[in-house]
């Protein structure tokens, strides 16, 4: 980042995200490709790159470039997600020389690029990634997933799974198929806030069970009713 770009960003766009109830570290830094959609919280050294964050969701301390992060996932401290790039590793070389024509080694032998070296990411909503957690490029993580701290993250991670180690593998689940199925089918994230906070209680009362999702159903629903005989 130029100083241009980082005078930008102290004197303007983080004032900007602040009347979006976006709350950014003078230490951070959002580019002018990235969509945050508020309120939110990105903590200091972070850098957002090309992203889109979701509403509620907040970052401790993270590296984040071409990735997607849903509504309400918590990212931890020192976490990178994206931007890493890739190397073919089934052709006679990974080096960037016979494929890329970035001059990555300051010489290139193509005039056209022959891989894709970059993918994007997605972190889906309600997600908790730990600290010194590392995402690769081109990973999807699923709803409600928990991601152990210090993991290194090389594949897809099924919706309401906890992994962790390196690389990356299924401790457990966090609920039962059927469970998960139903708050994918509830997308809770989707919801306005006033009617979330009308029933955040009913978060935090039990653990989740199929009765309890129903339950919370029927609480929408009547809150809804509400709202349009109102």
């Amino acid at each position: 980042m130029n100083l241009k770009n980082r005078l930008q960003w102290i004197l303007f766009r983080r004032k900007i995200l602040k009347t979006q109830g976006i709350i950014t570290h003078i230490t951070s830094y959002v580019d002018d490709k990235s969509i945050l959609l508020g309120p939110n919280s990105i903590g200091k050294n972070s850098h957002i790159i090309n992203s889109k964050i979701g509403r509620h969701s907040y970052v401790v301390n993270a590296r984040i470039v071409n990735t997607q992060i849903g509504s309400f996932s918590s990212v931890g401290a020192n976490v990178s997600i994206g931007g890493l790039g890739k190397h073919p590793t089934k052709w006679i070389s990974t080096h960037p020389i016979f494929y890329s024509t970035k001059k990555q080694s300051g010489d290139s032998f193509v005039s056209n690029d022959l891989f894709k070296e970059h993918l994007s990411t997605r972190i889906g909503n309600d997600v908790w990634i730990g600290n010194n957690v590392l995402i690769l490029d081109g990973i999807t993580i699923d709803d409600g997933a928990i991601i152990g701290a210090g993991a290194v993250v090389t594949k897809d991670i099924p919706p309401y799974s906890i992994y962790g180690g390196v690389p990356a593998k299924c401790i457990s689940s966090r609920t039962s198929p059927e469970i998960a199925a139903a708050l994918k089918e509830l997308a809770w994230w989707d919801l306005d806030d006033n009617i979330l906070r009308k029933i955040s209680p009913l978060f935090t009362m039990t653990e989740v069970s199929l009765p309890l999702i129903r339950l919370i159903i029927d609480q929408i629903n009547k809150i809804k009713n509400e709202n349009v005989t109102e």
